[in-house]
């Protein structure tokens, strides 16, 4: 069925989507809408996710993408693609 939405979608121009799965840690799960499941146009990047569950990026700590840690320069350009998990923590603070 996904594989037939996705080809309607194209036949009529608009941008493939992807769903992924996104998880937020500790005081982030205010944010959680749902089972987590976002269904996001394709190419769409990690700031795009964080932007769509509405968290804001000054509370965003380190972010896991399938288990590997991304650092914060390279969420703009790290592309999601269908089935990603997407971790998100809030800021590890020490004394």
């Amino acid at each position: 069925m996904a594989d037939r939405r996705q080809r309607l979608w194209r036949d009529w121009g608009w941008p493939d989507l992807v769903r992924l799965h996104i998880k937020l840690i500790g005081r982030l799960t205010e944010y959680q809408c749902g089972d987590g499941t976002v269904t996001l146009p394709g190419g769409a990047t990690i700031n795009e996710a964080l932007s769509e569950v509405g968290v804001p990026h000054d509370q965003v700590g380190p972010v896991s993408l399938n288990d590997a840690i991304v650092s914060k320069d390279r969420w703009g350009g790290t592309s999601l693609r269908e089935g990603d998990q997407l971790t998100v923590m809030p800021p590890i603070k020490g004394g």
